[in-house]
């Protein structure tokens, strides 16, 4: 169905041949006409197009990255929580099952967590155990029965251990 004609080369306008938006506003330009006059224009204004460029792909890389790890999370949390997104609560801390996503983390059950990391060298924990699909040994804690565990099993980081050692008791 046509809306109008490209203001430049008065080809009919399609959905096929014109952005969502214009099509939306009935008259415009066609993609051919608009595609080339943005090579005219970054060729004629390389610096503004290169800092156009830098400003709007580094927003726009944190913002989908932090989305897709959002979707990871919940795809993980879900998974290792069998459907119930609640934190394991091993030291019977909650009364009720603690569910805020943003306190509840994946927690490997043996430990060895910053091991892991480093060897899995990922940047998206939640997105490595996805393509892994899912592997066993990882259980949900929220953040309160993780430090709990750790205090519990004793697993502090090595850089405090080595940092205690080297240090005169007092």
């Amino acid at each position: 169905m046509p809306i109008g004609k490209c203001s430049v080369c008065r080809v009919q306008l399609t959905k096929e041949n014109c952005r969502p938006s214009i099509f939306k506003k009935g008259s415009g330009y066609c993609n051919a006409c608009i595609n080339e006059w943005q090579k005219r224009w970054y060729r004629a204004h390389p610096e503004a197009g290169r800092e156009k460029r830098r400003k709007y792909w580094t927003l726009e890389r944190r913002l989908a990255r932090s989305r897709e790890a959002q979707e990871f999370k919940k795809l993980a949390i879900s998974h290792y929580s069998n459907g119930t997104m609640a934190c394991a609560n091993p030291f019977g801390e909650h009364l009720t099952p603690y569910r805020n996503l943003l306190a509840l983390t994946i927690n490997h059950i043996e430990g060895g967590g910053g091991r892991h990391r480093k060897k899995a060298k990922y940047w998206s924990f939640y997105k490595w155990l996805a393509r892994h699909e899912f592997p066993e040994g990882f259980q949900v804690l929220c953040m309160n029965c993780q430090m709990i565990k750790k205090i519990v099993n004793n697993e502090m980081h090595s850089e405090l251990q080595n940092r205690d050692k080297t240090q005169p008791q007092t």
